[in-house]
């Protein structure tokens, strides 16, 4: 992952944070549910880079490639979240 991919994961994960923050200040009846939901998204993305870091690890590739694999997940959602929030 280059310099710029992740100033863009950086901006995004802000950006949604943000978003999401104004939104459960807005309406926060439903925040319970909307955290329980982030947080389980989180959760996943966090074990899927964990288990992809693991297997690029288990057959020997470089360090900076395992460090990628971990990342990529939460990359993946993250930028579909922006994309999502910024739509609406």
């Amino acid at each position: 992952m280059d310099v710029t991919a992740l100033a863009r994961f950086a901006w995004e994960a802000s950006a949604v944070f943000t978003r999401r923050s104004f939104d459960l200040a807005q309406n926060p009846v439903d925040a319970g549910f909307r955290l329980s939901d982030m947080a389980l998204e989180k959760q996943r993305a966090f074990t899927e880079g964990a288990m992809a870091a693991w297997d690029a690890a288990l057959i020997g590739t470089r360090p900076d490639l395992v460090a990628v694999a971990a990342l990529l997940p939460a990359q993946r959602q993250v930028t579909e979240n922006h994309r999502r929030l910024m739509a609406s």
